[in-house]
């Protein structure tokens, strides 16, 4: 029982150690020097003696804190398991007997025996005196060998290392995307830059090459939205748009790199696979994220240059990563963006969100979804602002007042939450605080929360069509997104078909736009110029949602292929071919929507 108990205290001081504690060796678990034998006790003194000269001149003492404990009982055993802490990298553990023998470092492997075989001989000592000698002497060969191999490591590794720095700071986009990078290409490709690149009308069968290229290429890609498509641009002409991952891969000069870690350690073999090395750069500067060890290791081979991978925070472009923003980036008649499904109806509960900036729009655009475009109106409360937040303030404060008196079960907590994001008196307590109301309303109602709520029966009050607020997940304290009393864009295809019930009328949407198969008015009703309304409310709809109109004209169903021709080119149809040519559809004519 008395050996079960020391053993436990034992792997209590490893654990210690290996959280990095300030001494462990004053810790009431572990008293190092009670377990050693005579010539052990030498051999530990004269290895603090060496490890405090390297402090004085400026090194951490843990490392010799750490090699310490080593002499433990069953600290050899803890080492083969992968227990023991690492001296040069607090907080982290030396790799285990079988990780040294998978990765070839076989002189730690048979350190690592001795020190095992040291502690199976410490526990027969007992019953075998003779035995005690030889264990102190295979324990202290053990460790002194590990700890001379890594002291000049780290020796050489701060003479080679130019610049070692704290990591900058980041946002918390910036943040995310860093440390998503360590995933595969495949499942981060969502997170890079949107890479756009024009289709060269003279040269139709080079771009299809191209197309294929890049089909092939990201056909893995997790994210639909990283995949190569054809899309159209604002001017008109097509291209082929596809997204980079966020790192990318070249050869950088080691005097460039600023480590980013106290301690690195050559020689170790610490290796992740084939996964290069990352590095941030930021603010002209490179910083090692990731693979200090690996870097060491070109340094120790004499190398002046390293493949790593770089994420270039300076170049920006990243999905999701956005600069802040100032006041004047939104005011009425700004554009808004919104991706929303083809098969969205609005319940019109709760306030319709919008963006002013499009790469954040894109985070929700799929296969399914449609671009809706919109514009800040007149009638818009801004709660950046202290005049909109006092507004603001004094509407939560009376509707928390009868929140409150209504007793509603279950709230009282939401309610004190929304009191206390409100005394913060700035638009990121106000938008907490309506987030609240909208749970409270859902207990209300017994239904589900229904985001936007809130906002929406304070705009009503208040008598504004839209608002600033700050939404789940916006980053920048200047970061907002649109929310609007009504969904300004709340007209569909079915709205324009219910419009004019008499008219046989053929039209579908998807994401790429819309297509129009039939368009036929009854024949006692031809002159009335039902045809061209229709056409103009279809127009009109296109325009709106950023949406081209394709078809093929059909004599099927009265008049000539010739007149039906001019009559769509009044409209602003063009021959989809040439330079004209829009890939995503197969129609003889297109006609792109105008630019707003």
């Amino acid at each position: 029982m008395e050996m079960q108990s020391k053993f436990a205290r034992d792997m209590m001081a490893q654990k210690l150690m290996s959280e990095n504690k300030d001494n462990p060796f004053n810790s009431r678990f572990f008293q190092p020097s009670d377990a050693m034998a005579a010539p052990t006790r030498q051999g530990f003194s004269n290895l603090l003696s060496k490890m405090e000269q390297r402090d004085k001149q400026g090194t951490d003492v843990f490392p010799a804190l750490a090699i310490g404990s080593g002499f433990a009982p069953s600290a050899g055993i803890s080492d083969v398991l992968g227990f023991a802490p690492d001296p040069f990298n607090p907080g982290q553990t030396l790799p285990s007997f079988s990780e040294n023998i998978d990765r070839g470092n076989y002189l730690d492997a048979g350190l690592q025996t001795l020190g095992a075989g040291g502690d199976v001989m410490l526990a027969a000592s007992p019953f075998a005196p003779l035995l005690l000698a030889p264990a102190a002497a295979m324990k202290m060969t053990s460790q002194i060998g590990k700890a001379l191999r890594g002291g000049s490591k780290v020796t050489e590794t701060s003479k080679l290392f130019e610049s070692v720095k704290k990591f900058p700071a980041l946002s918390k986009s910036e943040e995310t995307l860093v440390a998503s990078s360590s995933a595969p290409v495949n499942e981060i490709a969502g997170l890079g830059r949107v890479k756009i690149e024009k289709i060269d009308p003279k040269d139709l069968e080079g771009s299809k090459k191209r197309f294929d290229e890049l089909k092939a290429l990201t056909s893995g890609y997790k994210q639909d939205r990283a995949k190569a498509k054809i899309i159209r641009l604002e001017n008109g002409e097509n291209a082929i748009q596809y997204m980079q991952p966020p790192t990318e891969v070249k050869k950088l000069n080691i005097s460039e790199l600023i480590a980013t870690q106290d301690n690195v350690v050559l020689g170790t073999n610490k290796t992740a696979g084939d996964v290069m090395p990352l590095v941030v750069k930021k603010d002209g500067k490179f910083f090692i994220r990731d693979g200090h060890h690996r870097i060491a290791q070109n340094i120790n081979s004499g190398d002046k240059t390293a493949d790593v991978r770089v994420i270039d925070l300076d170049k920006g472009g990243f999905l999701g990563v956005k600069a802040t923003k100032s006041l004047d980036d939104i005011k009425p008649g700004q554009t808004l963006y919104r991706y929303e499904k083809s098969e969205y109806s609005s319940p019109d509960t709760g306030a319709i969100f919008y963006s002013p900036d499009k790469s954040y729009a894109e985070l929700y655009n799929s296969d399914s979804s449609l671009l809706k475009t919109s514009k800040v109106p007149d009638k818009f409360l801004d709660i950046r602002t202290n005049t909109g937040q006092e507004k603001a303030i004094n509407w939560i404060n009376k509707e928390i007042d009868k929140l409150e008196k209504a007793e509603i079960p279950r709230t009282s907590q939401d309610i004190k939450l929304a009191k206390q994001f409100l005394k913060q008196k700035d638009a990121q307590g106000i938008s907490s605080s309506l987030a609240n109301l909208n749970i409270i309303y859902s207990k209300q109602l017994n239904t589900k929360i229904n985001p936007g709520l809130a906002e929406k029966k304070m705009m009503g009050s208040l008598d504004f069509d839209a608002m600033t607020i700050r939404e789940a997940g916006r980053d920048g304290k200047e970061d907002f997104s649109i929310a609007f009393r009504k969904n300004p864009s709340t007209k569909s295809l079915d709205d324009i078909k219910n419009k004019y019930p008499n008219v046989d009328l053929s039209v579908f949407s998807k994401p790429e736009g819309i297509t129009l198969s039939k368009i036929v008015v009854p024949k006692d009703a031809r002159s009335e110029g039902i045809g061209s309304k229709v056409m103009k409310d279809l127009i009109k709809y296109a325009d709106e949602n950023n949406l081209p109109i394709a078809l093929t004209p059909d004599s099927s169903f009265g008049g000539s292929k010739t007149r039906l021709k001019s009559f769509y080119r009044n409209f602003g149809f063009k021959d989809n071919k040439g330079r004209n040519k829009d890939f995503s559809f197969r129609e003889s004519m297109i006609r792109q929507p105008k630019s707003k």
